[in-house]
């Protein structure tokens, strides 16, 4: 059809949809082909500043970071943001979105304070259009909470996960992904307090979450089993514990979960490893966790230096994992 022709946006709208489906699948390659496709598409009918061609933009750095490509990801982020800014006004919720996303590329590099203040502006600035408990709050807070945590604020980032949690209980009665992500951050920063049994039962509520929405195979259920078999072995069920991560990892693998995601259930593997004196695999398992972490592009960095400086002792014993 014509340029800017309904024929040629649904052509997009569909390539947005396969785009949607091959990520699902953890066809990383090809997500990131069909969203540079549609960003291509929707700058050739509607011009380079279009409302939608910043969904494009968006859309395509969130694909290029969850990917690992955190450089590029940057870029078309900030690009989304520029387009929103100037096309909806400063105060839009989809500005909110874009910044969002560009605290996770901090957070992945590790710089949790920046990745802290992004977060807190889309936070604050969702707030302000739509309410404090309008679902659309509890992604920046439960990033803020992973922040915190991370930075090594474990008390108050448990607190901001516990709260993004109770909103979504209240929100979402029947269950949501975002739960199963919020009971996967209690448990990690119980896991940190030293509170194992704590963290078995949020781990185990995640699981229940994920099995009553049908999502066992998604990387963040496959996350909450590794998490749930770390707790188990802290509580000195090393055996089943080792078993569990081990069917976990195949299953990420098979499941196409992020280098990254793999890497973390690698590290939670050698920590039980080295718990049962199996040492030497237990380095080879965590030396692969470290490239599996290097594939993220820039990022990671605290992850590679931790896994560095365990690999550099005589003796190691892994530090606890942590989930994502």
């Amino acid at each position: 059809g014509s340029p800017g022709s309904s024929a040629d946006v649904q052509v997009l709208a569909s390539k947005a949809t396969l785009a949607s489906i091959a990520q699902h699948e953890g066809r990383w390659g090809e997500v990131i082909d069909l969203r540079r496709q549609v960003l291509a598409g929707y700058e050739s009918i509607f011009g380079a500043e279009h409302p939608e061609v910043a969904t494009a933009h968006n859309n395509l750095g969130t694909v290029l970071s969850d990917a690992g490509h955190l450089h590029e990801a940057r870029v078309h982020l900030l690009q989304a943001l520029r387009l929103r800014q100037m096309s909806l006004g400063d105060d839009h919720p989809t500005v909110a979105s874009t910044l969002n996303n560009l605290g996770v590329i901090h957070l992945f590099q590790g710089d949790y304070d920046s990745a802290l203040e992004l977060f807190g502006r889309a936070r604050t600035l969702l707030e302000a259009r739509v309410g404090r408990e309008h679902g659309d709050v509890i992604v920046p807070l439960l990033n803020e909470g992973r922040a915190l945590r991370l930075r090594g604020d474990v008390r108050d980032g448990l607190a901001r996960s516990r709260l993004a949690l109770g909103r979504s209980q209240a929100l979402s009665p029947g269950g949501h992904v975002l739960q199963v992500l919020a009971w996967n951050d209690v448990g990690a920063a119980l896991l940190a307090l030293r509170d194992a049994a704590g963290a078995a039962t949020a781990y185990t509520q995640a699981l229940k979450v994920a099995d009553d929405l049908h999502i066992a195979s998604l990387p963040e259920a496959l996350l909450a089993r590794a998490g749930h078999a770390v707790a188990r072995a802290h509580l000195g069920e090393t055996n089943g514990s080792r078993s569990t991560l081990e069917a976990v990892l195949r299953d990420a693998q098979t499941h196409g979960a992020r280098s990254d995601q793999q890497a973390e259930i690698q590290w939670a593997l050698a920590e039980v490893l080295a718990r049962s004196g199996r040492t030497a695999e237990a380095r080879l398992l965590a030396a692969e966790a470290r490239e599996g972490f290097r594939a993220v592009e820039g990022g990671r960095r605290p992850e590679v230096q931790r896994i560095g400086a365990w690999l550099a002792r005589p003796s190691p014993r892994v530090a606890v994992a942590r989930g994502l």
